[in-house]
């Protein structure tokens, strides 16, 4: 059997099996907007859907980094399910769970504690990256691909940057997820979708694109280009112009040729 590939790969046409990151600023309603995803199963580090008008399954609470590794072993086939969405609301929490779970194992309050050349830096890295891969895979019981959302809080950062032998303030923000550096790139680079939750006067809206105005520079990504880059933070309108985006337009019916009439006395 040739394990080289043959044919053509064809663009994925659906949100199965895809990932996606939305951040924003609280309450603009990110936990609202995952909530009318297709079956959506929370994985709730923090509270946020007591009060939610959504008709849900029971949200999973998950106080400890032990608590998320048994039931993502129940969403990998332990407790077959027809869950077609997994909600990590909020991820910031599960990474800090996953934090000190690790620092825990090793006997430290903190990975620079022991001088061990950074072996706890790269245990912590390891863990968190397999949780992301394992939370990306996950098939619901007739083992069709989930969609795995992210939730997280926005941070606003200033940039800095080198100049001679120091390090300056450019004056300039930073606006993406509440992760760490390490923790964030791993979850960032592994999504389909990262969407940024805004207030646009007083509409909610949802930013698909990363922009840099001079003053501000916003993270966002879709391997979709045909995105709008702008949307309302509503799911059911961002699932419909995901849907307008690879819908196929048929070609131009070409235009038939006039032929003028007869002038009067010609022959024919």
């Amino acid at each position: 059997m040739s394990i080289l590939p043959t044919g053509i790969k064809r663009p994925k046409r659906t949100t199965d099996g895809a990932s996606m990151v939305i951040f924003g600023p609280p309450g603009i309603g990110k936990t609202t907007f995952a909530a009318a995803a297709d079956r959506p199963l929370f994985l709730e580090t923090e509270p946020g859907t007591a009060f939610l008008d959504a008709e849900i399954a029971p949200p999973v609470p998950i106080g400890s980094w032990q608590d998320f590794k048994l039931v993502l072993g129940a969403l990998e086939g332990g407790e077959p399910h027809e869950f077609r969405t997994i909600v990590v609301d909020t991820i910031d929490r599960l990474y800090k769970l996953c934090f000190a779970h690790i620092c825990a194992a090793r006997g430290v309050e903190h990975p620079s504690d022991r001088k061990d050349f950074g072996a706890g830096w790269t245990a912590i890295n390891v863990e968190w990256t397999s949780a992301i891969g394992r939370l990306r895979n996950l098939k619901d019981k007739t083992g069709r691909p989930v969609l795995a959302v992210f939730i997280s809080h926005e941070r606003r950062s200033e940039i800095t940057e080198k100049r001679g032998s120091g390090v300056h303030n450019t004056g300039r923000f930073l606006v993406t997820s509440d992760l760490s550096g390490t923790a964030r790139d791993t979850l960032h680079g592994a999504c389909d979708f990262i969407f940024h939750a805004y207030l646009d006067g007083d509409v909610r809206m949802i930013r698909t694109q990363p922009i840099d105005s001079g003053a501000e520079k916003v993270e966002a990504k879709c391997r979709v280009k045909r995105l709008p880059d702008t949307l309302p933070l509503d799911w059911t309108t961002m699932i419909e112009a995901f849907n307008a985006a690879w819908a196929v337009k048929p070609p131009p019916t070409p235009k038939k040729k006039s032929t003028p009439p007869p002038t009067p006395g010609a022959k024919a």
